[in-house]
């Protein structure tokens, strides 16, 4: 499946494009702290689902970050 068709699909089975959303929907935590030059990372442990952001970002570059984790 190609990136559009799955981002299409992901839209629709969330109702949303709003990002952080998105990720409420997926029970998936979006947490800030600070990664010195790592802008994000996406972890599940035991159940647990996050993304983990740069504090130092941009808001252009949080959702940026955040739909590449995704």
């Amino acid at each position: 499946m190609n990136i559009r068709l799955r981002v299409k699909n992901l839209i629709e089975r969330c109702g949303t494009r709003n990002i952080f959303k998105i990720c409420k929907k997926l029970n998936i935590e979006v947490v800030f702290m600070e990664l010195g030059n790592i802008k994000g990372f996406y972890n599940s442990a035991v159940g647990n689902k996050f993304i983990a952001i740069n504090d130092k970002l941009t808001e252009w570059e949080i959702k940026i970050v955040l739909a590449h984790e995704l």
